[in-house]
């Protein structure tokens, strides 16, 4: 016999142990016992190792996933941290303690407005508006 489904196997085991290899009704008990019949324990063989492969799959695929949960579970315990930080960092600023986004974004902005205004170095930087890009004097400052 060659190599059989899942589903095949399973009903051919099914059809043997009701009808018999026969198909007259001996498997159930009537005339001969369930040793007497050759094919059923090649195919209970047959019907375990398919078994045991869906059972090693479902094994691999529950590792896979604890693994994914586990890989999500710190990227939100990453998250949380970055979250608690930037909680603290405001009810500082809030408390009066340290100056938070508001100055910092102010000079960020007045950081670039002056970037902006000065001359780009020689080719530009990509960062910056097309017009500005390659505005370089003779001397290529």
């Amino acid at each position: 016999m060659g190599k059989m489904g899942k589903t095949q196997a399973r009903l051919q085991f099914e059809q043997r142990k009701t009808q018999g290899p026969a198909g007259d009704g001996t498997a159930m008990g009537l005339e001969k016992g369930p040793e007497d019949t050759p094919g059923e324990e090649q195919d209970l063989r047959q019907l375990l190792m398919s078994m045991q492969h869906s059972l090693n799959q479902i094994d691999r695929k529950i590792d896979a996933l604890a693994y994914r949960m586990d890989r999500m579970s710190k990227r939100i315990d990453k998250h949380a941290e970055r979250l608690d930080h930037v909680e603290n960092r405001v009810s500082a600023a809030e408390d009066g303690q340290t100056e938070l986004a508001g100055g910092q974004m102010k000079l960020n902005r007045e950081r670039r407005a002056l970037k902006l205004k000065g001359q780009p170095k020689l080719g530009g930087s990509s960062r910056l508006p097309y017009t500005y890009r390659y505005a370089t004097t003779a001397t290529g400052r």
